[in-house]
This record gives structure tokens, sequence and C-alpha cells, in this order.
């Protein structure tokens, strides 16, 4: 059931996992893109999301088919995405989401290029391939999230925000539909660049080489985590909101110059 009447948490259900936990999580992560000035809404929409990476195409890669309607067969029940406003209604950052449910591997479905295409049959006749090198992809499997289609609005990037909407986009994931494993691409340089930890506890373990037109021949990390990992994560920044506050409270209230004004949201990862 959802847990707000306001803006996105309008859209945030309840269905799986510590209900205490994640409605503590969601009010502070809501708190916190208030005092960024991030407007966020929970987007059903993909053809919203591709028109706006076509307006966007300087500075946003193309999305994968993996979230394209005219490619895959995405649906609003196994898929949403968040958008991000500034305070001028302009659109500044984006993340999807989709739920997979898993008859063999994941290492089958990104082989088979079934995670990418709703009819893959043609893709493959025509040379499209998918390698994975390494073994985790072959031990995920059931029902799985992909987080994908991430983009930050050049002036807005080294704000926090790779850490933030991600997080968000995950647990209202794992609300809907309590998958086991949450896993995406992270392009290799800019995972060199630490970007797969700035996007929370994700484990590392397989390269992916694409040889589909989405981004032929372009290497990618493919990242995953546990549900549970994704939970203690969630539990680590609760709690530390809570002991800060805590310490903010017992400091002696005296005469001093106002705090300076708060800007993005790196507290909130």
């Amino acid at each position: 059931m959802p847990i707000s009447n306001s803006d996105w948490l309008r859209n945030v259900t309840l269905l799986h996992g510590p209900r205490d936990l994640l409605t503590q999580y969601f009010c502070l992560a809501d708190s916190h893109a208030r005092d960024a000035g991030l407007h966020l809404t929970i987007r059903a929409d993909f053809s919203g999301l591709i028109e706006l990476n076509r307006a966007r195409h300087d500075m946003w890669p193309p999305i994968p088919p993996i979230f394209d309607p005219g490619q895959s067969a995405i649906n609003p029940a196994s898929a949403f995405w968040l958008e991000g406003r500034d305070e001028k209604g302009e659109t500044i950052v984006a993340h999807a989401v989709r739920l997979f449910d898993l008859r063999g591997s994941l290492d089958d479905e990104l082989r088979s290029l079934g995670a990418f295409y709703a009819d893959p049959t043609c893709h493959l006749a025509n040379g499209e391939r998918f390698e994975v090198s390494g073994t985790s992809a072959s031990a995920i499997s059931g029902r799985v999230v992909h987080g994908g289609a991430f983009w930050v609005h050049a002036d807005y990037r080294r704000q926090g925000l790779a850490s933030f909407v991600p997080r968000i986009t995950r647990a209202c994931a794992f609300a809907r539909w309590n998958p086991g494993f949450i896993w995406g691409f992270v392009e290799q340089r800019l995972h060199a660049g630490g970007l797969t930890q700035a996007y929370g506890p994700y484990q590392s373990t397989d390269v992916v080489v694409s040889g589909i037109e989405w981004r032929r021949g372009v290497t990618f990390h493919l990242v995953w985590m546990t549900a549970q990992a994704m939970l203690a994560d969630i539990e680590r920044i609760v709690d530390q909101e809570s002991n800060d506050r805590s310490r903010r409270s017992e400091i002696p209230r005296t005469n001093r110059s106002p705090p300076l004004p708060r800007h993005g949201v790196r507290n909130l990862s």
C-alpha cells in the first residue's frame, strides 16, 4: 500500500520487505531530495524516457534495448523509471529498473539476447552477440531486477546523485517485486573511475563485451548485489542519519552563526 499521498511517494508500494525500515528510508530520501531542490517522479511511460534520451543525445549514450518499448517486451507491471527535475522543471537525472523472472540463469538470458529483445531471433541471425566472461551471471537466477539507463545532467554531476538516485530506485523495486538480486552494467572506463562504488554495494566479477547494435564493441562490467546487501545498505543509511540527528540534538545551543545551506545530496549515500 502507498506510504504517502504526496509527490513521488504516492507511487511507492510496500508489498515486500521490512516495512518500518523502508518507510523510514523513503521519507528520509524525500527529505533530502527536497533539501536539494529535486522534484522526483516515478514514471512508467518508457517512450518518454526514449524521447528524453534522444533530446540529450549529445551528453547521454543511447538507452539500451532493455528499456526500449520498440525493441523489448517492457510493460508498466515490470518496469518504471525515476525522473528528477530541478526547480525550473528541467530533467537533471533519470534511472530505470526492470524486473526479470528468469527461468534459467542471467548468463543464459544475456547470451540468448532475451534480456534485450522481445524476439532476438533476427538479431542473432544478423551476428549480434553478448559475450560474458566470468561465473557470477551463471549463478544469478529467479526474480532479478536490472537497473540502468542512468543519466545525470552535466551541470549536476559530482553532487552525489550517482549514489542517491539509484538507491531510491532499487529500494522501490525491491518493495514492489521482492527480487533476489539487482544487477546492471558499468562501462569499463567508468568502473575504473569508481562509479560502481558510488552506485552502492555492488560486486563485480564478470566482464561483458557488447556485440549488439546498442553499444557494439564496448566492454562493461556486470555488477550485482543480493537483496540482503541492498537492505543492509539502506539500514546503514537510516542508522547513520538517526545517529547524526541524535548528536545534533545533544549539542548545546549557543549564540553562533546559522549553519551554511546544504547543497547536493551527498549525505544520503
